[in-house]
Order: structure tokens, then sequence, then C-alpha cells
């Protein structure tokens, strides 16, 4: 497709709720909110389609380059993924079998970099657990019923990896060029601009050797690589087989007694789960306990308060944000499932939220909250998802950027403000869509 694909992916389906859309497309953690977004608008049901146990195997990477480790005195590391070395190596195969300008999505053996596309890729997957990626694209799909609409498809013909053990040369190729791409990756989080200009080049200059190693590295083993996966086309009568029986058992569903439940959850799916707190009990709370201290940054964002009428204030100086709350669980580490397991009880009541301080950064600023209680009762609340627990007050462009403050405190480029021991506001739970 031309342009963004799940943009169209969405006007496509909303055109037709009713149809049964294969999207043939990698889809990391980044889009899973996407899908069930577009899920939602077309009331339809996500089927995620995975390979099978022989690639859903966690693989643990330890270190990273020498040339990160030396340029910056990093230390050692440790970085997983829920898919097999195995599995990689069959993928950089298939690219590389690509002819040049064959693939639609210019993902061939012209391209360039396409073993270093191919390794980018899955690392997108970085730090989730062979047991969590299953688990969490269960959930994506929890909401109609004991229907498991996870569709395992058999790919390899080998019994277990230890029966075809990847060759020491190849296993050691993809495992360097996966710590290269950790090394890329962590380039934003170097504080020196100078020291991460200097180590860009380099690792630039690695990428484009690692790319010629893995291509004559894969290239020489492409026959064992082969070897190691069952004709397409067996892939391709499994996927049809269990598709219908994961549409059967929803036909099903959609006429049986959990047909309204089923058909109200696909409406009701939650984005997050929130203490909301009043954003002008908030600032009155920052105006006047903060308007005697002298400190230019806490005075300037106290002006920026005192305008927030005016939209010329916020053009210039981000935005103050609306709807201020304590996000206690996001759909980005949840799920609806467990949404409604630790929090429909709570649903509606009212919490104290203890304040410890206002934390200004240079692209967001928060109240870091140091505990939550009912005033009604005294349960045992699940943990926040978030370490940085607070309430979001102002960012400059993204909102997300609060979670960074607990670091930004730590490298010294934010602020702390303490409040008096004992400051709490009023907050209610709720659900948010």
């Amino acid at each position: 497709t031309r342009g963004k694909y799940y943009t169209h992916l969405r006007q496509v389906k909303c055109d037709d709720p009713n149809s049964i859309l294969i999207a043939d497309k990698n889809a990391p953690p980044s889009v899973w909110e996407t899908i069930e977004t577009i899920c939602t608008s077309s009331r339809s049901v996500p089927i995620p389609v995975v390979p099978d146990k022989l690639a859903l195997i966690t693989t643990k990477i330890e270190g990273r380059t020498k040339v990160f480790e030396e340029y910056v005195n990093a230390t050692s590391v440790s970085h997983f993924y829920p898919f097999s070395l195995h599995f990689l190596a069959v993928c950089l195969r298939r690219v590389l079998c690509r002819k040049e300008s064959t693939h639609v999505g210019r993902l061939d053996e012209g391209t360039v970099d396409c073993c270093m596309v191919v390794i980018k890729f899955f690392s997108l997957y970085r730090n989730l657990t062979a047991k969590s990626l299953r688990n969490k694209l269960t959930n994506m799909s929890d909401l109609v019923g004991n229907v498991n609409p996870l569709i395992e498809v058999p790919f390899f013909k080998i019994e277990s990896l230890d029966a075809a053990q990847l060759p020491q040369s190849l296993a050691d190729i993809i495992s360097s060029s996966l710590r290269l791409q950790y090394d890329i990756d962590s380039l934003d989080k170097i504080s020196s601009e100078k020291q991460k200009v200097g180590l860009k080049s380099k690792l630039i200059l690695l990428k484009n050797e690692m790319e010629l190693s893995l291509r004559n590295e894969v290239m020489a083993h492409e026959d064992f690589i082969a070897s190691l996966t069952i004709d397409e086309n067996i892939s391709k009568d499994s996927f049809i087989v269990d598709l219908a029986d994961v549409i059967g058992a929803l036909d099903d569903l959609s006429i049986g007694s959990h047909a309204d439940a089923a058909l109200g959850k696909v409406q009701d799916r939650y984005k997050y789960v929130s203490i909301d707190v009043s954003k002008s009990v908030i600032h009155d709370l920052l105006l006047s306990r903060f308007c005697e201290n002298t400190d230019v940054s806490i005075q300037k964002f106290l002006a920026l308060i005192r305008s927030s009428g005016t939209t010329e204030s916020q053009k210039h100086h981000g935005r103050l944000i609306p709807n201020t709350h304590v996000t206690l669980s996001h759909i980005s580490t949840s799920s609806q499932k467990k949404f409604r397991e630790d929090y429909s009880k709570f649903e509606g009541k009212v919490f104290r939220v203890s304040l410890k301080a206002l934390v200004l950064g240079v692209d967001a600023a928060a109240i870091e909250v140091s505990s939550l209680g009912s005033i009604e009762e005294n349960p045992i609340m699940p943990p926040v998802d978030n370490k940085f627990v607070h309430i979001t007050i102002w960012c400059r462009d993204n909102a997300r950027a609060s979670n960074e403050l607990l670091e930004e405190i730590k490298k010294g480029k934010a602020t702390r403000f303490c409040f008096n021991e004992g400051e709490t506001i009023l907050g209610t739970l709720n659900f948010h869509i």
C-alpha cells in the first residue's frame, strides 16, 4: 500500500466492517494500541498470528559492542527477545533470497542494508519474553469469552533447536548484530552531543561492516537454514484451517448467551485506568504553595499557569494538560482482562493522593506522587505500572515525556521542588476509552 499502512487499514476495515481482513504486516508492540483502536471502531476482533513454539523461544544476548563500551565507558548489559536465533536466521535468508526490486516493501537483496533492517525489525520486540508476547497477544482478544483466537502456524521442520544447532560462526554474527542494534538504539540516551556524534559515526561504519558479514555468513549456510523449515504451503493450509476454526467459534458465540456481553466489550476497549484529579485544584495548589519560591524556573512555570486561559501562552510554551490524572495502568503494558480483574471493584471510588514534589523538566512538568489510599476503605491496590508515579501538568509536545522525568532528575536535567509532608488531594478512579 502507499502511504501509512495502518491509516489505510483503518479505512478499508471501517468501509467493510463485516469483512475478514488479513493484514500481512509485522506488528510490534508499538502498533498494538492502533490495532485495538481499529478493531474498536469497526466492531472487530483481532486475531494474532505467530510462528510455532520453536520460533517463540526467548533469546538472551549479553553485552554490547566494544566500540560503545570503550567510547562511553558503558557497563555491560543483557537484552532479550521473544524469538529464537533460528527464526531470525530464516528471516535473514528469505530476505536475501528475494531478487532485487521484486519486493513491494523494497526489502530484498538489492536493499543496501537489508540484513540490518531485519535486525532492526527483530529488535522492535526487545525486552519481551516469548511467554509475555504470547500472553499479551492473547489478551488483545480476551473479550470473546473462552475463545483463544491466537493462531500458531507451523514453521520449523525440526523437533528441537538442539537437534539442529546453528553453526557457531552464524550464531556469533547474528548475536553481534543484535548488540550493534542495541547500541544504535541507545544513542539518544547519551547526554553529550559531541560524544553522541562521534559514537554515531563509528557505529555507522560498524553497521556497514556488519551488513556485509551477515550477508556472507547467512548465504554461506543457506542450505542448512533452508532445511530447518517446512514447506510454505503447509503453513498456509494450517493457517486457513485454524482461521476457519476461530471464525466458527466466534459465530457460535454470537448466537449464544455471551453475545451481548461480547459485543459490549468490543465497544468498551479501555486505553488506561487512572485516578482523576481536578486541574483547577492542582493549579490553585501550586500557585499557593510555591508563590514565594524565588527560583526563576518555578516562577516562569507559575506564570504559565496564571495565563492558562490564553491560547497565545500555550502556542509558545507547550500546553497545560486539561485532564490531570495519575495513570495506574495503560494498555501498552496491560490488557482489557487485567484492567477488569485489577480495578473494576474500585471504579468510581474516591482516593487520597499524597503529593511528594513538583518536578520541572525541559519537555514536561509533573507532580510526583508518594502514595495512594482510599478514603472509604483500605483496599489492596495492584502496583502502579509506572516506576515514576505522577500527575502530568504540562508538556512541550508529548505528555509521555513526563515518564522520563525521574531519569532527568538523576542527570541534572530536571528540578524537584518538594511539598510539605502530608500534602494530599482527592481523586476518583475511572476507566478511559
